[in-house]
């Protein structure tokens, strides 16, 4: 019964975890001092950290930008610690140097008494939608152009047709021209 119970919750543990290696977005978990404890292929992937690179003497806000770090500090981890979770948008440093914006959710995890464990964070990468929002910002400032260039040529049509009319009359009677 023993081992048939170890070889449930070993089974259980594999498939949590294939499940957070396959996920693309970013999960991780830290000790209470903010080392990282695990994080997975796709985090890694996005921050240049090496598959087989030892993360545990990483510290979290390390991966974060300066004000991202600031804010996982000073609101959202103590926000977390306090209520279970918070939820929001930070973001991350790659290697290269580039802020990568992050929708990002932080869990506080406590056993049965209580007592806090361990942090967790799941992070959607924003890039590709921050990239998206700014091409329909683009387009929709475009489409305004447009209608309003659509609208001054439309008045000036109205104000040629109007010279073009007066200026009809006064070739075929010369006398209004003068």
């Amino acid at each position: 019964r023993l081992r048939s119970a170890a070889r449930r919750t070993e089974s259980a543990h594999d498939r949590l975890l294939r499940v957070m290696e396959a996920t693309s977005d970013i999960v991780s978990m830290t000790d209470l001092t903010g080392h990282l404890l695990y994080l997975n292929s796709a985090g890694r992937r996005l921050l240049g950290i090496a598959p087989d690179a030892d993360i545990t003497r990483t510290r979290a806000a390390d991966l974060h930008t300066r004000w991202a770090a600031d804010h996982l500090r000073d609101e959202s981890v103590p926000i977390a610690i306090r209520s279970g979770q918070w939820a929001g948008e930070t973001a991350f440093l790659s290697r290269a140097g580039e802020e990568v914006p992050v929708s990002q959710v932080v869990c506080a995890h406590r056993d049965a008494s209580g007592e806090l464990l361990f942090l967790s964070t799941i992070s959607r990468d924003l890039t590709d939608r921050r990239r998206l929002e700014a091409q329909l910002q683009q387009a929709s400032r475009m489409e305004s152009l447009g209608r309003l260039a659509g609208a001054v040529a439309h008045d000036f049509n109205n104000l040629l047709t109007a010279v073009i009319g007066n200026t009809d009359i006064a070739l075929e009677d010369p006398k209004i021209a003068t």
